[in-house]
């Protein structure tokens, strides 16, 4: 079945005079001035904060709502000895903010423990039952880590049976927010000061930082010795990466080389990153699907404990453990995924507006990586729902423009219950109900999707001369990174290039490896899991049109540019731009 191919979108370009008046304002060159703009960054100021992260580009932890009152219970609970549980979630924020949050207060002088549901059998969020036995083990406060937003009925048991509730979030509040000790949410802000962009963990270190600054402590015990933590869960998270988020990331990324933390170092050593220099692409793609897969398959509060841990042979034992888990975790994806795309080749996919697949004996805690994995490959939202008991558990992914949960909303009378936002949810249905379900949230979806929507946009930055892609502009460009959301990695396309070479290269031909020309100028390109379009142009050699991005590759301790393919095509009979 042919996959969608990509609309090429070309961003707002600067015209020739403003790219150059732009580059001499922010003395940068033509090309760096058009992708500040790109991004929104049209005056000095912020050209100069954006590619020169400072530490004082942190903001006031007391800036955010019912900070002071959340820190002041936590110093008194440190005061008289109370216990206190800290109650996470179980991805990669909730992971490093719980272990964050522990550490810290652990070395002010708390009696802490920290608790992660079980993805599976407790499902997301606070639960009653937990809530029940922390107050058994005579928990007195209740600190919750990217969650807890929308859990009224579970604050008021556990105010109920005496234990104060703290709760620190980053999700959208509903209606009702629970009646608490304090809401630490930067959402219920009118104007987030630069915090609403706040990953959970980033919530959680802002308490720390509340906490150390009102305790008196000193700079030993200052919470940004935690940022390579609070940097994980925030890129992990997708959250924007601009203002603090920026700082976070930059920062914490340069402390990882050298973490002081065990669990953290054993991780990066199991991944073959340690001390080496890392991108935002390392974490996302390397470091946290190895968290994210413990708390799919199993229990995350073991990786919890990685990052709690000072010995070093346990958390060495556990990082082990980890990348066990992660590859089980690819198994049963893959098999899922061929499964998956089996039922589609069956099928009519032009008729779908969202693709809905069921089956039984599907991981519960995988199809949303699937659910993805469709969505990038046939650019329509995709729910995918594992079958047991006479039930279905599903979790769905979207695309851009289309509001899943509003979606979801109006199928409610099929389904037992539902939760999530616009672009990620989850859905619990009766089997019998499926076929009614799929029908009617197409009806939905074509009432609100136009077939537009169905093509995939790859935004381009520029249009490069291959003149202009050189090692001086690929170090330039490298100042933009950490890349993430608001700041995507630059694309670029160059057009009417000649192939020299072409050939599949790793894993049975996965990924395309070309030599390119044009004007006497030579080029380097791959594109990885692009192999299987090697015929289209191994058979016509005829000129091609490039997207890519530009990497800067080392071997032999020399370095070289590589382009990195988005997208290839063949050109039109138009001329080149310049």
């Amino acid at each position: 079945m042919a996959r969608a191919r990509k609309k090429w979108e070309l961003r707002n370009e600067l015209d020739v005079v403003q790219r150059r008046e732009h580059a001499r304002i922010f003395s940068v060159s033509e090309t760096m001035a058009g992708l500040l703009y790109n991004r929104g960054i049209t005056d000095s100021e912020s050209a100069q904060r954006f590619l020169n992260p400072s530490l004082d580009h942190m903001t006031d932890p007391l800036g955010l709502p019912d900070m002071k009152r959340a820190a002041t219970r936590l110093l008194r609970s440190i005061y008289a000895n109370e216990r206190i549980m800290i109650y996470g979630d179980y991805d990669v924020d909730g992971i490093t903010g719980t272990a964050t949050l522990a550490r810290c207060l652990s070395e002010l002088g708390a009696d802490v423990q920290s608790y992660i549901p079980k993805r599976l059998e407790e499902g997301y969020g606070i639960n009653i039952e937990a809530i029940e036995q922390a107050a058994l083990q005579g928990i007195k406060v209740i600190v919750t880590v990217d969650c807890g937003i929308s859990a009224y009925n579970e604050v008021e048991r556990a105010k109920e049976l005496g234990m104060d509730v703290i709760i620190t979030d980053h999700h959208q509040p509903g209606e009702i927010i629970p009646s608490c000790t304090a809401v630490v949410n930067p959402k219920l802000m009118d104007d987030g000061i630069g915090q609403d962009n706040l990953a959970g963990v980033g919530v959680a270190f802002k308490l720390c930082q509340a906490v150390h600054s009102l305790i008196g402590a000193d700079s030993s015990s200052d919470p940004v010795k935690y940022m390579d933590l609070v940097a994980l869960g925030t890129i992990a998270d997708m959250v924007p990466l601009v203002g603090e988020n920026r700082a976070i990331a930059y920062f914490g990324m340069q402390q990882m080389m050298q973490t002081s933390n065990p669990g953290l170092a054993s991780l990066l050593e199991s991944c073959n990153l340690y001390g080496r220099p890392l991108s935002a692409t390392n974490i996302s793609y390397t470091l946290a699907p190895r968290l994210n897969a413990v708390g799919r398959l199993g229990d995350a509060s073991v990786a919890v404990e990685l990052f709690l841990t000072d010995e070093n042979d346990k958390a060495a034992n556990i990082a082990s453990m980890l990348a066990e888990e992660n590859r089980r975790r690819q198994e049963i994806e893959a098999v899922i995924s061929e499964q998956a795309v089996g039922m589609l080749e069956e099928q009519d996919i032009s008729t779908m507006n969202v693709i809905v697949l069921a089956s039984e004996g599907w991981h519960q805690g995988v199809v949303g990586i699937v659910a993805s994995r469709m969505v990038e490959s046939y650019n329509r939202p995709a729910i995918l729902i594992s079958i047991a008991n006479g039930e279905g558990r599903g979790s769905g992914r979207s695309i851009g423009g289309f509001d899943l949960h509003a979606a979801l909303t109006e199928c409610s009378d099929c389904l037992i219950r539902f939760g999530g936002h616009a672009q990620a949810a989850g859905l619990t249905l009766k089997s019998d109900m499926l076929d009614q379900f799929k029908e009617k949230i197409n009806f939905v979806a074509s009432q609100q999707i136009i077939s537009s929507q169905l093509i995939p946009i790859l935004k381009v930055d520029a249009v490069l001369r291959p003149q202009r892609i050189t090692m001086d502009l690929a170090k330039e460009i490298c100042k933009l990174q950490p890349y993430g959301l608001s700041n995507p990695e630059p694309v670029f396309v160059t057009n009417k290039l000649e192939i020299n070479d072409i050939r599949g290269v790793g894993n049975e031909g996965r990924h395309l490896k070309l030599k390119l020309s044009r004007d006497g100028i030579l080029l380097s390109a791959i594109g990885y899991n692009m192999g299987n379009r090697f015929s289209d142009f191994d058979d016509d050699r005829s000129p091609v049109d490039i997207a890519y991005t530009i990497d800067v590759s080392h071997y032999n301790g020399n370095e070289y540019l590589q382009l990195v393919l988005k997208d290839i095509r063949h050109s039109p009979d138009v001329p080149p731009r310049s």
